[in-house]
């Protein structure tokens, strides 16, 4: 969607009229898309900043990271299977990690 399609449904939404079907649709896969990018750069600066990782490394880490994310679109498993596995193997719990990290403040958990 490009900025003059951008202002265009906004000045839509400004007015109270529907979307379409397409616009929703598309709107909702730039969001997505928007956010996936966000997430995958966080993490790549992690790994890059916290722990080091080369080249060889992020790659190795993207690849299997877009196998994994690829499975959970094919419903071969979910997040909630993963994050019992990982509480599973290592103790480490996920929704009390993030209900600590967003005590007080707005986010994921207290939307």
């Amino acid at each position: 969607m490009n900025e003059k399609q951008k202002r265009k449904l906004l000045k839509k939404a400004k007015q109270g009229k529907a979307f379409t079907y397409e616009e929703a649709e598309t709107m909702a896969r730039e969001f997505a898309n928007k956010a996936i990018t966000s997430y995958i750069a966080c993490s790549m600066l992690t790994l890059r900043e916290e722990f080091k990782f080369g080249k060889d490394r992020l790659e190795r880490f993207l690849s299997k990271e877009s196998d994994n994310a690829q499975m959970m679109v094919d419903k071969r498993f979910s997040s909630t299977d993963v994050f019992a596995k990982i509480n599973d193997e290592t103790k480490f719990d996920f929704y009390t990690f993030l209900e600590k990290r967003t005590a007080g403040k707005e986010g994921l958990m207290n939307e």
